[in-house]
């Protein structure tokens, strides 16, 4: 349900952008926005406390973003906490992205690494993706220990893993499929 009402925002934001020629701006904008409420804690308090008035929290969001933040983002704040769905900012701001991200061509590929990957790396792993596919990637990296080693790539929903921990747990179902057993 969450879900479903962040995309429903995220499309009327995209729409206001386009309309203004400002997906850029709104984009930079919801994404400081989410970052804000995601990393401020006591704002997020503030903001979901059941005793303080709508009214309270619209006074404190228009003091701290009017004049930073695009009127139609402070809009979209306003409207999320009256319909107690503030939580979902963030929601908003990642189905907005994607929303930007496609009307630019733009893909992204999602690479889970047990480590970071440098700069260099995400930049050729781009540089062949695009070329692959035809399409500008970028490559947002996440960190998982247990994979081990390699990469888990995930564009849309093509999946490729290349992990030493997908190699084991192939080797594992095949030696079990023959009957065998694995021991740790």
């Amino acid at each position: 349900m969450q879900e479903i009402a962040a995309k429903r925002y995220a499309h009327a934001l995209f729409g206001a952008g386009v309309d203004k020629n400002n997906l850029d701006l709104f984009l930079e904008h919801i994404e400081s926005v989410s970052s804000v409420y995601k990393d401020n804690k006591d704002l997020s308090t503030f903001l979901n406390h059941p005793t303080i008035s709508i009214e309270e929290k619209t006074s404190l969001i228009e003091n701290v973003f009017k004049g930073r933040v695009d009127e139609e983002i402070l809009n979209l704040i306003v409207l999320l906490l009256e319909h107690g769905r503030i939580n979902e900012i963030s929601l908003v701001s990642e189905n907005f992205r994607r929303l930007v991200d496609d009307h630019k061509g733009i893909k992204t590929a999602y690479a889970t690494t047990a480590v970071k990957m440098t700069t260099e790396e995400i930049e050729n792993l781009e540089s062949k993706l695009s070329a692959k596919y035809n399409l500008k990637i970028k490559v947002e990296n996440f960190i998982d220990e247990s994979v081990i080693g390699g990469v888990y790539l995930k564009i849309d929903d093509e999946v490729f893993d290349g992990t030493i921990k997908g190699s084991l747990e192939k080797i594992q179902k095949e030696v079990m499929k023959q009957g065998g057993e694995v021991r740790a």
